[in-house]
């Protein structure tokens, strides 16, 4: 129980900091800051999302398409997974 509720803040902690990075355009941190979200809590949906975006801007759209379609599976009713459906069907 102690593990999961560290693990879960830890998730937290690595996403907003991946949002910094994003927003400073330092795609490479914001995308392993992600991953240590994603290995902490794998349903966290929000670190797909930002993991999805930088490496959209840095490798291209085919590679950030897994975390797309990752993020519209965990999350199918939020308004970015209505985006994502439309664009890559």
């Amino acid at each position: 129980m102690l593990t999961t509720l560290i693990n879960y803040v830890k998730s937290r902690w690595y996403v907003h900091k991946a949002k910094n990075a994003y927003e400073s355009e330092q795609y490479d941190e914001a995308i392993a800051c992600s991953n240590s979200a994603i290995k902490l809590d794998s349903k966290y949906a929000t670190a797909y999302l930002i993991r999805s975006t930088s490496k959209a801007r840095v490798h291209g759209l085919v590679e950030a398409l897994d975390d797309a379609r990752t993020f519209t599976r965990l999350r199918p009713h939020d308004k970015y997974s209505l985006i994502i459906t439309i664009q890559t069907d």
